[in-house]
């Protein structure tokens, strides 16, 4: 069954579901036009209309939601977005032991988000004791399609990337799991993890110079507040790994950042944060590049961006950000005045190394690692709750390490009704 049948099968299976059970679904739709300047400029437009429906039998519980997008690049496709059945029980009686799992395909995400946040084809587990939680999870990635998947790891995931032959994302596996030990002192969080990646394509589907990367990850972080209402959070990542192209993977991530909440004052919140991840200044390529012996550049599951317009992996990156969001109507009574949000934030980019990134246009020639700094706005308004409106701004100002010196810009704005 192509991707269209099986959006209708989705469609018709919800709506009678939702006459014959009277489980709640719906619909939205979403469209983004915006203009991009990066060299040249730019239109891009993006619609997506998604069906979903909810449902509880008891104590088990069904999440599914199917979509269409059209965009400039790709006028049909149709994707499952989410299919999740799971439950919740209480175990040994008053000792009050909770229990929950989940199967199917839903979001999959370490307690950073910065080394794995991706919709997952797999299973979830989570038994909450009395002194924290434990939760152990696995995911299949190689059953998400391209245009939505979003794990680069190698060499060979880079080329089907951009081969249109290659309908689905990497056949990759993930594990994890994650301990919580809440407020242990000071009401501080203590949270872990361990995180192990594996590819599992066949040596015949490899990219000629490129092979199979396998990794690692134990990661720590803490977090609570301060003094109220100032709050802190701090987490490293230990990545080891093996590739049959560089040897041994040895890096590391770490970051950290506070947040301040004055409800009273403008409904304002203020924020700063850096991650840190290290890179190879050995290395020509950010996919299997090191020149010399292992590498020592971090390798992320998954691609996480904090900006708009450069968006580089977390390799080989170092940047900060400081921020600040208000409801500058919020003093009125309205309540659609209180809707009205406006953020703004600055990350100033660097290399950990000499060594390459992800994104293109670095001077090969420059030993700089100052690679520029990006200046966003965000104006979020919601008149209604089935209404969305959202006006997004971002401008990178590139630095000593790129050869084009151009400023790049991107303007966004997107409507979200919901049936």
């Amino acid at each position: 069954m192509n991707g269209r049948g099986v959006f209708i099968s989705i469609v018709f299976l919800l709506m009678g579901a939702g006459l014959c059970f009277g489980f709640d679904f719906g619909l939205t739709v979403d469209n983004a036009t915006g203009v991009r300047s990066v060299g040249e400029v730019e239109f891009t437009q993006r619609d997506k209309a998604a069906l979903w429906f909810k449902g509880i039998f008891g104590g088990f519980s069904v999440d599914v939601q199917g979509s269409y997008t059209f965009s400039l690049d790709r006028y049909l496709f149709f994707d499952l977005d989410l299919l999740r059945f799971g439950g919740e029980f209480l175990l040994g009686g008053e000792s009050s032991f909770v229990f929950r799992f989940g199967a199917g395909r839903f979001l999959f995400r370490d307690f950073s988000g910065k080394v794995l946040s991706h919709k997952l084809d797999g299973v979830k587990a989570e038994l909450g004791l009395p002194f924290g939680v434990i939760t152990v999870s696995g995911g299949y990635a190689g059953l998400t399609q391209k245009p939505v998947s979003g794990i680069i790891i190698s060499s060979s995931d880079l080329a089907d990337r951009v081969d249109d032959a290659v309908i689905f994302g990497p056949s990759r596996v993930v594990e994890m799991v994650e301990l919580l030990l809440p407020e242990v002192f000071l009401r501080q969080d203590i949270k872990a993890a361990l995180l192990f990646q594996q590819d599992l394509r066949a040596d015949a589907k490899l990219t000629s110079g490129g092979g199979k990367v396998h990794t690692e990850y134990a990661g720590l972080g803490l977090s609570g507040p301060v003094v109220h209402p100032l709050y802190w959070n701090g987490y490293f990542y230990f990545n080891l790994g093996q590739s049959s192209v560089e040897g041994t993977i040895l890096s590391f991530l770490t970051g950290g950042g506070v947040d301040l909440y004055l409800p009273r004052v403008l409904g304002s919140r203020f924020w700063g944060s850096f991650v840190y991840a290290g890179g190879d200044g050995d290395a020509g390529s950010v996919y299997e590049g090191s020149t010399a012996g292992n590498s020592t550049a971090f390798v992320p599951i998954s691609v996480s961006a904090e900006a708009l317009v450069f968006t580089p992996q977390l390799r080989n990156i170092f940047y900060g950000v400081g921020g600040v969001s208000v409801k500058p109507l919020s003093m009125l009574e309205a309540s659609v005045a209180k809707s009205l949000q406006v953020e703004l934030k600055g990350v100033p980019f660097f290399r950990s190394t000499t060594g390459a990134i992800s994104e293109s246009g670095v001077d090969s020639a420059s030993t700089a690692l100052y690679l520029g700094t990006e200046a966003d706005l965000r104006v979020n308004f919601r008149p209604l709750s089935d209404l969305g409106l959202s006006l997004t701004g971002g401008m990178f100002f590139p630095g000593a390490a790129l050869s084009d010196k151009a400023l790049r810009l991107l303007g966004r704005a997107t409507v979200s009704i919901s049936f």
